[in-house]
């Protein structure tokens, strides 16, 4: 079983270069998203074992992605 990858960046050139690496190895990339929101939702939606997520993200959408939003991420 591979474990499912869930890819957060604001970068839609390296959301594609990482997928396609990650799928070239194996791994399920189950969502792509370009902000902390969207990631948020597709967590919910796809129950991702891993998320990979750019901490350079604007301010505002990496704190929503690293504070308590997480939180409520069911584990």
């Amino acid at each position: 079983m591979s474990l499912r990858w869930l890819l957060v960046d604001d970068s839609a050139r390296f959301l594609e270069a990482a997928r396609a690496l990650l799928e070239r190895g194996g791994v399920e990339v189950v969502g792509i998203a370009s902000t902390g929101a969207d990631a948020l939702s597709q967590a919910r939606e796809t129950a991702p074992d891993v998320v990979l997520v750019d901490l350079d993200l604007d301010r505002r959408t990496a704190s929503t992605s690293r504070t308590g939003s997480w939180a409520t991420y069911p584990q």
